[in-house]
């Protein structure tokens, strides 16, 4: 390439002597000619293709979106009215309307609630009908459980679920059933010391987001203790030790315990791991019992208000019996995040 001046500008002009090849071994670009005149750098060609590829790629990688929510969700509020909208274009743990005042302040026992409060709740029916476990809605086509809720082990055959309901005897307006449903248990779950009791539900087709059926945020941190303050269980379990079910979504708080202090309390009873958390009311008085396994644990951020779940209703001893007390213990949901929920959520996304 040659560079002469003109006499009017001192600016370098370049002439068009070049030559229309690859100068292998050399560090000049490759160039090319056009009948035009114009020279078009293969600098900028192979960057155009390179960044196609790239977008190509991406796009082939989340083209089948998994809506699993992580991350803090963007704090714009939806103004739109009641109708429903796909659950996988909505933001993650919002809650709607709460029927009762004086839900942050601390309570020493569960209470009434409604699905309203909390739109991620999911009963687990048998073919019957009748409740088993609970679960939590974390998209449009996803739940969250534990293992011995859907294992064949320890529980009975999954029928079908419900979305949608504050009463299990009595549907509402937001009311979704799923029966085609496929489980992911996890492969360690040990039915015996409860070990990773945690398991996933595909269901088809996804749901729409109503006031009543809305996913929580998936909890992906592993400083719980230091990051929440407030934290809820929910489900339709027993509401005292004789085991007597509730038809009725009950709520409670239950703030989280160090997991020394949980092993402390249980003892020899049972070894409480790292994959797991604990947590219980000051006075004993809240805690999960019998048909609220595979329900959540959800705390609030205290700065965004998102809601998060951050364990699964396992297991616990005497549903807090006085006498010999210990918290209630769940699957520790930042232990999972990678290795089996987003693992199985990727490969199942891929089929």
């Amino acid at each position: 390439m040659k560079i002469t001046m003109t006499e009017q500008s001192d600016r370098p002009k370049v002439t068009m002597d070049v030559e229309c090849q690859s100068r292998l071994g050399s560090h000049r670009h490759r160039i090319c000619c056009h009948d035009s005149k114009r020279i078009v750098p293969w600098m900028l060609f192979s960057s155009f293709v390179t960044l196609t590829v790239v977008l190509l790629v991406l796009f082939l990688v989340f083209k089948d979106d998994r809506h699993i929510y992580a991350k803090e969700p963007s704090m714009v509020e939806d103004t739109s009215p009641s109708t429903e909208t796909n659950v996988s274009s909505s933001i993650c743990g919002r809650r709607g309307e709460v029927p009762h005042p004086g839900i942050d302040t601390r309570v020493s026992g569960g209470r009434p609630t409604t699905i309203e409060a909390w739109p991620w709740m999911v009963s687990l029916r048998d073919e019957s009908g009748d409740h088993i476990c609970g679960a939590t809605l974390i998209s449009d086509q996803w739940l969250l459980t534990a293992g011995h809720c859907v294992s064949t082990i320890t529980s009975r055959p999954l029928g079908y679920v419900t979305m949608g309901d504050t009463s299990i005897a009595e549907p509402s307006e937001y009311h979704v059933t799923r029966e085609s449903l496929e489980t992911f248990i996890h492969p360690d779950f040990d039915s015996s010391t409860f070990a990773d009791d945690i398991a996933l539900i595909r269901f088809d087709p996804p749901v729409f987001q109503s006031k009543g059926v809305s996913p929580v945020c998936l909890n992906e941190g592993r400083n719980e203790l230091e990051d929440y303050s407030k934290c809820y269980v929910t489900g339709w379990g027993a509401t005292s030790v004789s085991l007597m079910a509730s038809t009725g979504l009950q709520e409670g708080r239950t703030p989280l315990v160090p997991r020394q202090n949980c092993s402390e309390d249980y003892g020899t009873r049972h070894h409480v791991t790292s994959d797991m958390i604990c947590a219980i009311s000051p006075d004993w008085q809240v805690d999960t019992c019998k048909g609220d396994s595979g329900g959540p644990l959800v705390c609030q951020d205290s700065i965004s208000d998102v809601w998060s779940v951050i364990g699964v209703t396992s297991f616990g001893y005497g549903c807090w019996n006085p006498g010999d007390p210990a918290p209630g213990v769940y699957s520790r949901v930042s232990s999972y995040f990678d290795d089996f929920i987003m693992k199985t959520v990727d490969a199942e996304s891929r089929r």
